[in-house]
């Protein structure tokens, strides 16, 4: 099943196994991993949704499918499951660069905004994010860190007084001239980037991740412009839920009833 034709379409990546999660990883996918009420795949889909994006695919393993989308029938209505297409995808437990360009086979968009199901986004990162649907130029996601050490940790994005990338790492930065944390959101025209994709899956040697692939890119077209968004938790160890769930805790207020003891969205 093809996504529906519109301006824009979000794809978030839902591949991930949770290895380092501990017990609860082998049990629940990811992106369903509640940060204190809420799990995390649902948070970015009701940003998406404020955000006037209409068109959602999530992009998964045969082993997570069937729970996300259990997931979704129990927490959304059926106007906006409508909005939402799951797919299968196989090359998520093999390849993640083969995994984004399965999925980009599935879009009938043209501009697309990529993104991770296991990031906590901070505030709402899609809002705005309509006034790059008409630019055939490609954006990449950074967040100003606030101690310059946070850009030792990796993926990292190194850019001009412009915004014109110069670099992306997965390592850290020593010496740059304005660095950002990559957020996980890319923004990309499909039919510009899959035969670039398509080309660099065929010559890498093993799996690579997708900061390298966005590196090649940076290098072959000069054509990547950072764009400021959201802070965030990557989600990838109990520490990090833990410090999701404290920051979730605190944006819903002792006031209000926990997601968990919610009815259905009406």
């Amino acid at each position: 099943m093809k996504t529906q034709k519109n301006n824009l379409s979000a794809l978030i990546l839902c591949g991930g196994k949770g290895t380092r999660m501990g017990s609860v990883g082998l049990f629940v996918p990811k992106v369903c991993l509640l940060a204190f009420d809420q799990p995390l795949i649902l948070r970015q889909i009701k940003q998406a949704f404020s955000a006037g994006i209409d068109n959602i695919i999530l992009s998964t393993n045969e082993t997570s499918f069937s729970f996300i989308k259990k997931l979704l029938q129990t927490e959304l209505n059926a106007k906006n499951l409508k909005r939402i297409n799951l797919i299968r995808n196989p090359w998520h437990d093999h390849s993640s660069m083969k995994g984004l360009l399965f999925a980009l086979n599935l879009l009938e968009t043209d501009r697309i905004i990529i993104s991770f199901g296991d990031i906590y986004f901070k505030v709402n990162p899609f809002l705005g994010i309509k006034r790059f649907t008409y630019s055939s130029k490609s954006f990449i996601g950074g967040v100003i860190p606030k101690q310059k050490n946070e850009l030792l940790k990796g993926g990292v994005i190194d850019a001009n007084q412009s915004g014109r990338v110069l670099r992306i790492s997965l390592g850290a930065l020593i010496k740059f001239n304005k660095g950002y944390r990559w957020n996980g959101l890319v923004i990309m025209s499909k039919n510009v980037h899959k035969p670039l994709i398509a080309k660099f899956v065929r010559t890498a040697k093993a799996d690579i991740p997708e900061e390298d692939y966005y590196d090649y890119y940076r290098k072959v077209t000069q054509d990547f412009e950072v764009f400021e968004s959201s802070d965030f938790i990557n989600v990838n160890n109990p520490d990090d839920l833990l410090l999701a769930s404290s920051l979730r805790l605190k944006e819903i207020g002792n006031k209000n009833i926990p997601y968990i003891f919610k009815n259905k969205e009406n």
